[in-house]
């Protein structure tokens, strides 16, 4: 009789082993089919007369989207512009939407402006837009003051922070703090500096916390909140500082001392370091940055949860910096070769490969080809972190791009979450 029992209890742990791998299997094999997929439509890509997007059929207020979140246009692109604006094409509250989710819409309306100046524009949108472009340039502007600040406090206590993301680009690429939106205020920082860092951080108002904007406090983290975030985190958990300022009532910064979910801190230490010897920061680094910035926010499960996933901005930094910096095959080859060197191949890939379905740049397709990935399946795969990326996309690239939220990917609350 125990044998029988025994027998039995042995063959439904076999057949749970076989269905275990089996599902295993057929995960693997819808994570290859839809690679190959993307690939093949990735390799015979069709363009329009912009040459902007893939032969998916896009709306005109989807297709305007993508042709003004940028900086630079050729002819082709102006006529197509032109084209789909003419005749009162455009659905112009369709197109506010897009715009405020990718927050590019004060670019979008800037660019519009400067290529037609005659928009049938519903007057209550373009008030609007005229008052979001006033209030950016205001918060862009305040922001490069406390940058200021906050860098003679460091530079005070031998502390180097490096600037990254808006902070850096609306001054050097942008050129015009009316025109590119910015939230927080990012910087590198190596983590041996993070102790004197808070200290500098709190002599100047900040404070570490959640803030609650209705009531205008800032409310500090519990015990296990703190714990949790410093042992998952790559970036410590933001400072705020109120003000009395409607525009801008706060000041938020995020400090990042890794850039991927490895918590390996020599990369940004590498940066850092090489930015104290010589005085100026790496181009290179840059775009590093920018890259694992947009994969790690494309791939997870918070990100997604809080619809930060897919914002095109992002897009548009990488592109316009790309084409700022990358202008020698050297300068290719130290993107690669610092990439390798800490293991960030797939953020450059995934972001390159992005940026050559809605863009369709020419150097696109040559980092891609240079970086030569051939196990392609983490196009498609998405998770609590990058060393946990255990589930598939079910809808693809365009669908996500344009939902303006993609929590219905989830089947459940991210595990690592705090309000």
């Amino acid at each position: 009789m125990v044998f029988l029992i025994l027998s039995e209890l042995n063959a439904v742990l076999n057949l749970k082993v076989h269905l275990t791998v089996l599902l295993s299997l057929m995960i693997m094999h819808t994570i290859r089919q839809r690679s190959q997929l993307h690939l093949l439509q990735h390799r015979n890509i069709h363009t329009n007369t912009s040459g902007a997007f893939s032969s998916r059929t896009l709306t005109a207020e989807q297709e305007l989207l993508l042709l003004t979140s940028k900086l630079t246009f050729s002819k082709n692109e102006i006529e197509e512009i032109l084209n789909l604006i003419s005749n009162n094409k455009i659905n112009w509250f369709s197109f506010f939407k897009l715009g405020c989710y990718h927050k590019t819409l004060a670019l979008n309306f800037y660019n519009l402006q400067q290529i037609s100046k005659e928009l049938l524009f519903p007057k209550y949108l373009y008030e609007i837009l005229n008052y979001i472009s006033i209030c950016t340039k205001a918060k862009n502007e305040a922001n490069q003051l406390e940058i200021a600040r906050i860098l003679k406090s460091c530079k005070e206590k031998n502390i180097v922070c490096i600037p990254v993301k808006g902070a850096y680009l609306i001054p050097n690429i942008y050129k015009n703090f009316a025109i590119r939106y910015s939230g927080d205020i990012d910087f590198l920082v190596k983590y041996c500096d993070i102790n004197q860092l808070h200290k500098v951080l709190t002599d100047l108002g900040y404070k570490q916390g959640k803030l609650d904007l209705v009531n205008h406090t800032i409310t500090s983290l519990s015990r296990t909140e703190e714990i949790l975030w410093k042992t998952k985190m790559s970036n410590l958990y933001p400072y705020y500082k109120l003000t009395d300022n409607e525009i801008y009532p706060v000041f938020k910064l995020d400090f990042r001392f890794a850039l991927d979910d490895s918590l390996d801190k020599s990369s940004v230490n590498e940066i850092v370091d090489f930015t104290a010897q010589n005085g100026f920061t790496s181009q290179i680094h840059y775009l590093v940055h920018l890259c694992t910035h947009f994969y790690g926010e494309a791939k997870h499960t918070l990100s997604i949860y809080r619809a930060k996933d897919m914002n095109l901005i992002k897009l548009c930094d990488i592109r316009e910096f790309a084409l700022y910096c990358l202008t020698s095959k050297d300068q290719i080859e130290e993107l690669l070769q610092f990439s390798r060197k800490y293991s960030l191949e797939k953020a450059i890939y995934y972001s390159f490969y992005c940026l050559s379905l809605v863009y369709n740049d020419d150097f696109s397709q040559e980092i891609l080809q240079r970086l030569d990935i051939k196990e392609l399946d983490f196009l498609h795969t998405f998770g609590d972190n990058a060393t946990n990326e255990n589930k598939v996309f079910k809808k693809d690239f365009w669908d996500r791009l344009f939902s303006c939220d993609n929590s219905d990917e989830l089947s459940e609350r991210p595990k690592f979450y705090i309000k």
